[in-house]
């Protein structure tokens, strides 16, 4: 047994921080944590010795902020097997009480994208009326919809959600077969969910497929998903894989770990399983052992996909000699291969040149001159859910996503899913 790192972590039955030691042993990665009331625990993290080792966050590691996760409701259409918000019966809160807790987190300016999330945030009536609200007081935010789906199988709810001013929706989609989802929601819902996919095309709002993986259940179907995400690249710019996790609902469960799901999306890709960590450096670009982002560049001229590039995430990445020449053959192979005159015209309609003052304009430019030029960004967001034995607060408090609390705390979001029956 040899040291890896020390840490922070929390006992998993009081769950007061303490002390952390992650060890490498012959089997994988393990924490180790002693609790002066409750004694010793001993817990597995990771199989991948050296994919730990080279994503860790050893030296307490931060990024930006750019998402808060917002609940608005405990109700829900669904009763999933891996729901991780136990509290199901609470009322809602009334509007005004959301709007002021909203006021309050957003005035901040520390984020850049509100989700709103539940239960099911979609059975509020007034849902439309938040998201106006977000988008008149706060018009430089991205504003997200974390839903099921259910009721965006409706054309006529989609194309309001739309008027409402709503950015982005991020659509849950665990495989393409109703198996699946009587196994992990207890309901037939792959012909619901292909209808609301398919308003949401129509409307043209940009889409996030949320895959939960469960081991044993629908590894197989991360191929067909990336699929889909790759002959839809009109609207869907992200696939946000994760692995079932051992929080809320689920008790007993063996999750995939960050390394797995990593070559779970490689070989559905068609890639092999080093291609996303042969040039990965510290030094240039930070992830969370429990975290891993990338982007693809995907050229779709004539009708044919062809991965062309791919750069890690920005949010983790750093300002380096050896980025900003990365970045530049990034830009040159893309450029190189389109005619002057398809450039200058994607330069000019989308409005590049012209200097920004807010990442909200920057990405949405960035995204429009790249579709003008027929490529399209496919971010794969691989994320590992910590439970109450394995959480590294020094990993999860440097993911970039925060979560609001019933009593109005705001936690990084793998910790606040520990604390489930506070939501």
């Amino acid at each position: 047994m040899k040291l890896i790192k020390k840490t922070k972590s929390r006992c998993p039955e009081c769950l007061k921080e303490i002390d952390a030691s992650v060890f490498e042993k012959e089997d994988g990665v393990w924490l180790f944590k002693e609790c002066v009331r409750h004694g010793k625990f001993e817990c597995f993290v990771e199989k991948n010795i050296e994919f730990y080792k080279k994503t860790m966050n050893d030296k307490e590691e931060k990024c930006p902020l750019p998402t808060i996760v917002a609940p608005i409701t405990h109700r829900c259409n669904l009763n999933c097997n891996f729901c991780f918000v136990p509290n199901r019966n609470l009322p809602d809160r009334p509007t005004d009480e959301i709007k002021e807790e909203l006021r309050k987190i957003l005035s901040k300016k520390q984020h850049l994208v509100v989700s709103l999330s539940g239960g099911e945030p979609t059975l509020r009536e007034d849902l439309f009326e938040i998201i106006k609200f977000i988008k008149k007081s706060f018009p430089f935010l991205y504003v997200s919809l974390l839903t099921n789906g259910i009721k965006l199988a409706n054309s006529e709810y989609v194309k309001k959600l739309k008027e409402a001013g709503l950015d982005i929706i991020n659509f849950s989609l665990n495989g393409f077969n109703d198996i699946v989802y009587q196994k992990t929601n207890n309901a037939d819902l792959f012909k619901i969910k292909m209808r609301a996919l398919e308003n949401i095309k129509k409307e043209g709002i940009m889409t996030i497929i949320s895959t939960t993986l469960v081991r044993g259940l629908n590894e197989k179907e991360l191929k067909p998903i990336f699929n889909f995400a790759l002959n839809n690249l009109d609207f869907v710019y992200e696939v946000r894989i994760r692995g079932a996790a051992k929080v809320g609902k689920y008790s007993e469960i063996n999750p995939l770990t960050t390394s797995e799901m990593l070559e779970l999306a490689s070989n559905s890709l068609g890639l092999e399983k080093s291609f996303f960590l042969k040039d990965f450096s510290k030094k240039d670009c930070y992830h969370s052992a429990y975290s891993f982002n990338v982007t693809l560049l995907i050229d779709q001229d004539k009708k044919q996909k062809k991965i062309i590039s791919w750069d890690y995430v920005g949010k983790h990445k750093k300002l380096t000699i050896r980025n900003i020449i990365r970045t530049i053959k990034i830009v040159l192979s893309i450029l190189s291969k389109k005619k002057i005159s398809d450039i200058a015209r994607a330069a000019v309609k989308s409005g590049i040149l012209i200097p920004s003052f807010h990442k909200y304009f920057k990405d949405k430019k960035i995204i429009f001159f790249l579709k003008m030029l027929n490529v399209h960004i496919l971010k794969i967001n691989i994320w590992y859910w910590a439970d109450r034995g394995n959480i590294d607060l020094n990993e999860i408090r440097a993911w970039g996503m925060e979560h609001t609390m019933a009593d109005g705390t705001i936690l990084p979001f793998s910790e606040a899913m520990i604390r489930a029956e506070e939501i």
